[in-house]
């Protein structure tokens, strides 16, 4: 458990850092600072319908102290290949270099 929490809390921390210095030069800076906090909140929110689903699911059975244990771990885990593909969505779709959307 402590290996999977130090090496998914490594991704983590690398995809964020990574998420941040890919930020695409922009004048749409407001635009920019939506949907970055959009990211945010709808990887929180998945994190918390995670969290919700599995204190359901494992608060009656022999598990049910593992649940905050394993909504942590399912929480991080979430955090990489959901900042992975908001940023290709940003960077190639939405705010591509030389678009000219206002």
């Amino acid at each position: 458990m402590i290996l999977s929490l130090v090496i998914l809390g490594a991704l983590c921390i690398a995809s964020l850092w990574v998420y941040w210095r890919s930020s695409p030069t922009t004048e749409r800076r407001g635009a920019l600072l939506a949907y970055d906090v959009s990211v945010a909140l709808i990887v929180a929110g998945l994190a918390a319908g995670l969290a919700l689903h599995l204190r359901a699911s494992l608060a009656t059975g022999p598990d049910r102290a593992w649940w905050p244990v394993l909504a942590t771990l399912g929480a991080i885990a979430l955090v990489p290949p959901s900042l992975t593909l908001a940023a290709l969505l940003r960077n190639l779709l939405l705010f591509r270099p030389g678009s000219s959307r206002h």
